[in-house]
């Protein structure tokens, strides 16, 4: 963490003022486009491990930041000034004609000549293609007049003199903990099922400075031949082997998974096989992952009412929370913001707010890399922004894959969430049907898409589902099955003889 500390801090001293004079020359007063700017940071900074590695940084912060920007702005209020300077000036000049302009233009001109971006960090900025952004550019410059101030020269002349205060590091270190985790009290038999996933823990109402280590859990050294899977009571991580009995569900968050057992306590599982109890859930209730953010996200009932966790692995507490409604349906976690429904709709939030963003085309299935899968009647919409295209095909439920490129449903009929199921596998660009690698006599009984454009099945034959011992317990011969969906090929990996209720995968 010091090191990401430490690469963090010097990129905000460095790109702060450009930030800030962005959002102001876009719009916003100065004491607002601070705030906005500090609240996107603090995103950034909770997930810094994993921006820190992508290709461009500058359109991640910037993406991020205008991401969770409001809609509507304060007025600025213009402080008269003695004796302005010519950069000044010139500054009153050109806010004027930017006022002129349409938000778009507005935004698309300052972040190309304030920021220093050009027009494709631009378009991953806005969400739009980068031809978007050049007309938005040349339309919005052809509108400023006179035509002497529409130079680069002059924006950043104009910008400059924007007085913006030192780089707020500690500011933004404080909004990511504002909503540190809370610890509660729990009764004693709360405390009894706790020890039966990860042994004593010692809970308290606030969190402790040092929270004490649970006793280790069985762990074993073993190679997971594939990702991220639990059945035989035990949870299969890539390089250990951990016994975790009782889960009702997982998600993967990077190496790391997150998970609820049938007495509704969350832990988070580390590569190593640590377990970590984190909060409280429902038992079969969705828990979500996100290995791009290091987060994992659970609705947590209370008697105060409901609310929707996401917790940062990579900063060990909670990052935000949100009062929900009873029932509420979580979806997915995309792009630094987690989607959910509710009884009234569907909305996405950024965990570092409190404001949510309605979503109003109704059936959100799942969302990964801006591709959204809806369900519409017993098929499903596939919407693929990046090549402008949507496919319907049949199908009920859906898991979209790392990139966005295809689509896992189910054939439609009668079936109880959580029992096998026949799978149908589509490509989202181009809407075709692929072999799904599953045999006519054979049902999934739980899948998850790799890393690599591959899909990873729990698959029975239909004859052993209802299986069971010679002492009446429930027995499943399973089979781990790989399939490349590039390649259209599968090979079953190993078998594996399952005597809980269902096996799963931490998608």
């Amino acid at each position: 963490m010091a090191g990401n500390d430490a690469d963090f801090d010097a990129y905000l001293a460095a790109r702060w003022p450009f930030l800030v004079r962005s959002l102001v020359l876009s719009g916003f007063a100065p004491e607002q486009a601070e705030d906005v700017a500090v609240a996107g940071l603090a995103r950034c900074r909770a997930s810094w491990h994993s921006i820190r590695e992508v290709d461009d940084v500058d359109a991640q912060v910037y993406g991020t930041v205008w991401d969770g920007r409001p809609h509507t702005h304060e007025t600025p209020v213009a402080t008269p000034v003695a004796d302005p300077s010519e950069a000044q000036l010139l500054r009153e000049q050109l806010e004027v004609q930017l006022g002129r302009l349409t938000v778009e233009e507005r935004e698309a001109v300052v972040l190309r000549y304030v920021a220093g971006l050009d027009d494709v960090q631009v378009a991953d900025v806005l969400d739009v293609p980068v031809g978007t952004v050049a007309s938005r550019v040349a339309a919005g410059l052809a509108r400023i007049e006179p035509a002497a101030l529409r130079s680069e020269d002059v924006f950043r002349t104009a910008a400059a003199s924007i007085d913006v205060a030192t780089a707020p590091y500690d500011a933004v270190v404080d909004r990511v903990r504002r909503r540190r985790r809370r610890r509660w009290q729990v009764t004693a038999a709360l405390t009894a099922a706790a020890l039966l996933v990860v042994g004593a823990v010692t809970w308290a109402s606030t969190r402790p400075d040092q929270t004490p280590a649970p006793p280790p859990t069985e762990v074993v050294p073993s190679q997971n031949p594939i990702d991220l899977a639990w059945y035989d009571g035990r949870l299969h991580l890539r390089q250990v082997t951990v016994g975790l009995p009782d889960v009702t569900a997982l998600a993967g968050v990077g190496e790391s998974v997150a998970a609820i057992g049938a007495d509704g306590i969350v832990s988070i599982v580390s590569p190593a096989g640590k377990v970590e109890v984190v909060g409280l859930s429902t038992p079969g209730a969705t828990i979500l992952g996100s290995a791009e953010n290091g987060w994992a996200a659970w609705v947590e009932p209370g008697d105060q009412g409901d609310r929707l966790v996401v917790w940062s692995i990579g900063l060990d507490e909670e990052l935000g929370s949100l009062d929900v409604a009873p029932g509420t349906r979580l979806i997915a976690i995309d792009q630094d913001r987690v989607y959910a429904a509710v009884e009234a709709g569907t909305f996405s939030w950024p965990p570092t707010q409190d404001a949510v963003e309605p979503i109003t085309e109704p059936g959100l299935l799942d969302v990964a890399t801006a591709t959204r899968v809806y369900q519409r009647g017993r098929s499903i919409e596939m919407v693929q922004p990046f090549f402008s295209v949507s496919f319907t095909r049949r199908g009920e439920g859906a898991m979209v894959s790392p990139g966005g490129n295809y689509v896992l449903t189910r054939a439609p009929g009668p079936w109880t969430p959580g029992t096998p199921y026949v799978p149908l596998v589509y490509d989202t660009r181009s809407g075709d049907r692929l072999p799904s690698g599953v045999r006519p006599d054979e049902r999934v009984v739980d899948a998850a898409f790799g890393d690599n454009h591959d899909i990873n099945y729990l698959v029975s034959k239909v004859g052993d589902l209802a299986s069971v011992d010679l002492d009446g317990a429930r027995s499943r011969l399973l089979v781990l099955r790989n399939c490349a969906l590039e390649e259209r090929t599968c090979h079953d990996v190993v078998p594996v003889r399952s005597t809980a209720d269902r096996a799963m995968f931490a998608p």
